[in-house]
């Protein structure tokens, strides 16, 4: 689309109009220097409640006050514990690795990172220990996976992106983005594990736990006007604390999201393995290396491994897992001529960016050597946003990318990844999202 249309286009998406943005100068000066002006998500009108008081659908001082309230929850501090718990996880993704393997050497291996990565957040973020790949029929596997099964095609994600014009009829009726009794099962999960954290007794290393701790060490100070990130001052919108409704938005969120994002990355990366073997054979070296000194696969040690961060982040720019972003405009602003008035919504195309000749050299080549500490400095921030930049940025990053590294250190130390015949080469990746429509087919060979 940028190659026809140039780097800023309009477009509608269903009945309402947006402005697409594939500049990273442009999107400097909005996603960082001019982020007063544009500092809130697009979102839905749909009211969802709770998830609406989720950070991704909050606002202004309020959106502020959460955030700074659980970012110390997702510190580099605070994951090293939950390194042990990602480990745990990876046990069972090995070992679902080698029943799949005995079964056939060529299958989709999209569903054991979703299995690996649904055990993942279930444990981080809940405290429940699950094997979804041995205990499919679980409650909890069955109404995650009905949720993440939803496409784009579904009537109520038509209704709620196509024509935001429906929301206030959708809302009478309350019909919500996802169906009342999965969303209700998560909720009631969450609000028993809060009721658990509450209780010093019952103290968990989760990021439950941690938001919970976060929120009862955030000191906020009484005042009747609060200044937001945007520069003004809101009257009454701001409480001594995060509301329970908000700390379960969170939670859920959470879950929702990270799955996805880590599943779609763990099935890329593979996919890039076994198109590359060479570089493969680089990756297992070094994790060879590094996990025989360190004796275990720990928070410093998947840190200590540069050639496979070189390798994800490569991987991160070939195939983003969010391809697009959103903001609002919220007041009027001329950024290099271009006019943005209050309330246009803004699509920013991270997928564009990750592949125009403009920012990168031979773009459609995987080349981890970009991201050595020779060649990273002369990468264009603005033009590289797997997880997006600036104070709206992903605030799981650090999360999803020690989930992903320890998964892909374990599997590539124990399997080899090849081609087989269904494998797309090249990939045809598909029209809803950016993972093909029929998953990623590979051979896998176990090394011992």
């Amino acid at each position: 689309m940028k190659l026809r249309h140039g780097p800023v286009y309009g477009a509608y998406v269903g009945s309402t109009p947006f402005i697409i943005i594939a500049d990273a100068d442009i999107l400097k000066e909005i996603l960082i220097r001019k982020f007063s002006h544009f500092h809130n998500r697009k979102g839905t009108d749909i009211d969802d409640y709770p998830l609406n008081k989720a950070l991704t659908r909050l606002e202004g001082a309020r959106w502020k006050f959460v955030r700074n309230t659980i970012t110390p929850a997702f510190s580099a501090s605070k994951m090293k514990p939950i390194s042990v718990l990602i480990n745990n996880c990876c046990d069972n993704l090995v070992t679902n690795m080698k029943t799949c393997i005995a079964a056939s050497p060529d299958f989709e291996v999209k569903g054991v990172y979703g299995n690996m990565t649904l055990d993942t957040i279930a444990q981080s973020a809940f405290g429940l220990e699950i094997d979804s790949q041995s205990n499919p029929n679980s409650p909890f596997v069955e109404h995650a996976k009905a949720i993440m099964n939803m496409r784009m095609t579904s009537p109520r994600m038509l209704l709620a992106f196509w024509f935001p014009q429906l929301a206030p009829i959708l809302n009478y009726f309350r019909i919500g983005l996802i169906p009342h009794e999965h969303k209700q099962f998560f909720l009631d999960v969450t609000s028993q594990a809060l009721d658990l954290r509450k209780d010093p007794k019952n103290k968990r290393v989760d990021m439950l736990q941690l938001m919970v701790d976060a929120q009862e060490n955030h000191e906020q100070t009484e005042t009747e006007e609060i200044p937001d990130l945007v520069g003004h001052k809101d009257k009454g919108v701001m409480k001594k604390e995060m509301t329970r409704e908000e700390l379960m938005a969170q939670a859920v969120v959470f879950f929702l999201a990270g799955y996805e994002s880590t599943n779609v990355i763990l099935t890329f990366l593979s996919y890039l393995l076994a198109t590359h073997p060479d570089l493969q054979e680089k990756v297992y070296q070094e994790v060879q290396e590094v996990a025989s000194a360190a004796e275990s696969f720990s928070y410093d040690a998947v840190n200590k491994m540069e050639y496979l961060e070189m390798f994800v982040n490569e991987g991160l720019r070939l195939y983003p897992p969010g391809p697009i972003a959103d903001r609002v405009c919220t007041e009027d602003i001329t950024i290099n001529d271009i006019k943005f008035s209050k309330g246009d919504p803004i699509f920013y195309n991270i997928y564009s960016l990750h592949h125009d000749p403009k920012y990168w050299d031979d773009p459609e080549k995987f080349d981890p050597e970009r991201f050595s500490k020779e060649n990273k400095d002369k990468i264009n921030p603005f033009a590289y946003l797997p997880f997006g930049t600036g104070p709206r940025n992903c605030i799981g990053m650090r999360f999803a990318l020690l989930v992903v590294k320890t998964a892909f250190a374990r599997v590539v130390q124990k399997f080899k990844f090849e081609p087989c015949e269904k494998t797309q080469i090249p990939l045809k990746l598909g029209m809803r999202s950016i993972m093909p429509d029929d998953g990623i087919t590979l051979r896998v060979v176990a090394r011992d």
